[in-house]
C-alpha cells in the first residue's frame, strides 16, 4: 500500500529485480496485489496505485505563489479549500521567474528510474489494466492507457515497446 500524505509511488515488488532477469518485457499493473503475484509466477510487474498514479497530482507552490479562492487571498504554503465550485473557482498567480511546466511533470517515485531500466534493456512495457464485466476496458481506462503509453513514448520508450492488455474480470466482479 501507498504511505498515506506522501505523492504517487511506483510500487517495485521485492522480488521484482530477480524475476526481470533476461524477460524481454515487463507489465505494469494497477494494483500492487496484481504486481506481486506476477512477479510470484516469475513474470516482472511494477504497480501503480491507480490508473493515472504515474503521476503525481499534488502540486506544491513555491513561497510567493498567491492564491485566490472566493475574493480571499492566501501566500503559497498555506492550506486552501478545495471545494471548487463556479462561484469558488481557484486562482493561483505564479511568480515570473517560475517555470509552470514543473507543476505538471512530477513523476510518481520510482517512475523515472523505471523508464530508465526500460530503456537500459530495451523492455517491452505491457500496461495491463483490468476489464470490465464484458472484458472489455472501459473508456475512461482506454483513456488512462492512451496517456501512460503517450508518456513512455515521450519519454523514449519506442512505440513497438509498448503494448496494452486487457486482464480479465475476476469472477464475481
Amino acid at each position: 500500500r501507498q504511505p498515506k500524505g506522501v505523492g504517487n509511488q511506483l510500487y517495485f515488488p521485492p522480488a521484482f529485480k530477480a524475476t526481470l532477469n533476461g524477460h524481454p518485457y515487463v507489465l505494469i499493473t494497477e494494483g500492487e496485489k496484481k504486481a506481486a503475484s506476477a512477479n510470484r509466477i516469475s513474470i516482472p510487474a511494477v504497480a501503480l496505485g491507480g490508473v493515472y498514479s504515474w503521476r503525481n497530482k499534488s502540486v506544491i507552490l513555491p513561497e510567493n505563489a498567491v492564491v485566490s479562492q472566493g475574493g480571499k487571498q492566501k501566500k503559497g504554503g498555506q492550506a486552501v479549500d478545495l471545494s471548487i465550485g463556479q462561484a469558488n473557482r481557484l486562482q493561483i498567480k505564479l511568480p515570473e521567474d517560475f517555470d509552470a511546466d514543473r507543476l505538471m511533470s512530477e513523476y510518481a517515485t520510482g517512475f523515472e528510474e523505471f523508464i530508465e531500466l526500460a530503456k537500459a534493456r530495451s523492455l517491452t512495457i505491457l500496461i495491463a489494466f483490468d476489464s470490465n464485466q464484458k472484458g472489455e476496458l472501459d473508456p475512461d481506462i482506454q483513456k488512462a492507457c492512451a496517456r501512460l503509453g503517450m508518456e513512455l513514448r515521450f519519454l523514449g520508450i519506442p512505440f513497438p515497446k509498448i503494448k496494452v492488455l486487457t486482464l480479465p474480470n475476476a469472477i464475481g466482479d
